[in-house]
């Protein structure tokens, strides 16, 4: 009933409409199944032999083959820098070739060895032993078979660099002559600066790396500015010197 206590005129067809939509709305859910089309596989490949030789027309064939070579990483293959056997005469085939060509192995025998190992030597018990090992060979046998002239070395004092500290560039090497005054007692290589204007050296170089010889830190200073005169053998600027025996 309605409202107010009328009765409805048409109470099925609400329940009608209703349950029309309740069916289209089940309809619109169902999914019929529909034909697939069969997928047909391909047939086998013929399986067949194939010559990998020079004769070969497929090229593509050959290099697949090749990659699937069994033939372990450390031997020598047409397709890595493990070849042993380098090319000699005028047998080399292209600019960048180094060894000759070598053809892959695709197969093994049960008796093939791939590496050889060497034999067993014999270890020494005690240290007296091992020192005793190298008596019995002649490890002088190769001196003296030749004449080689042999020149003799000059005397000198040590080694010198001197660099520009500006532009780092190298403004003289010399060696330093042996003489009387110079001091004979054991140095490591030292360091100096020194400071050139146009009338020579400004006061004496300046020891930056000592040798760890006070003798050669004292003497090496003067030697340079009077005796070696090395302010008249450099253009003004500053300069770093490395010295060594």
């Amino acid at each position: 009933m309605a409202a107010g206590g009328k009765p409805h005129r048409f109470p099925w067809l609400v329940a009608g409409l209703g349950g029309l939509a309740m069916m289209l709305a089940l309809v619109a859910l169902l999914r019929l199944p529909v034909d697939q089309p069969t997928s047909v596989l391909p047939p086998p490949a013929p399986i067949g032999l194939v010559r990998l030789d020079g004769g070969a027309k497929d090229i593509t064939l050959q290099e697949e083959a090749a990659l699937r070579d069994p033939e372990v990483l450390f031997m020598p293959t047409a397709v890595n820098a493990g070849q042993a056997e380098a090319i000699v005469g005028d047998e080399r085939t292209e600019p960048t070739t180094a060894f000759r060509d070598f053809q892959p192995r695709l197969g093994y025998d049960d008796g093939d060895s791939l590496v050889a190992f060497p034999q067993l030597t014999k270890v020494p018990e005690t240290p007296i032993a091992a020192l005793r090992t190298e008596q019995g060979r002649d490890a002088f046998r190769s001196l003296g078979r030749r004449k080689i002239p042999m020149e003799a070395l000059s005397s000198r004092f040590g080694y010198m660099e001197v660099v520009e500290a500006g532009s780092g560039q190298v403004a003289l090497t010399a060696e330093l002559p042996m003489v009387a005054d110079a001091p004979r007692e054991d140095w490591a290589p030292l360091q100096l600066v020194a400071a050139v204007d146009l009338t020579g050296l400004i006061g004496l170089p300046a020891v930056t790396v000592s040798s760890g010889s006070n003798g050669v830190d004292g003497w090496l200073p003067e030697h340079l500015a009077r005796s070696y005169r090395l302010g008249a053998r450099l253009k003004p600027g500053i300069y770093h010197i490395s010295l060594g025996p």
